[in-house]
């Protein structure tokens, strides 16, 4: 966002698909994992419990995200211009970017 810092690799944040926020009250919190991540199923369970508009893309998903129905799991990467303007928290550790 315009009044937030950001530190990391400059790219473009316009490729992807647009975000497509859950039609929930609470925090947006965008969260850009990827699927080797060892702790993914626990970081999934605990992001699930709270109430929170939870958005997220996993690099090399091909498990059944049925799991956890409070979050919405989108199969493509997302244009991160617009995660960015519209995200009140992002956790990411899956790209470059």
């Amino acid at each position: 966002r315009p009044e937030g810092e950001y530190w990391g690799a400059i790219s473009d944040f316009g490729f992807g698909e647009p975000a497509l926020w859950p039609d929930k009250e609470g925090p947006k919190v965008f969260m850009y994992l990827h699927a080797d991540y060892q702790a993914l199923p626990a970081l999934l369970d605990e992001v699930q419990r709270l109430n929170m508009n939870v958005l997220t893309h996993i690099g090399g998903w091909h498990d059944d995200s049925s799991r956890w129905p409070a979050i919405r799991f989108m199969p493509k990467p997302l244009r991160l211009d617009d995660v960015a303007a519209q995200a009140d928290l992002v956790i990411c550790h899956a790209g470059h970017a």
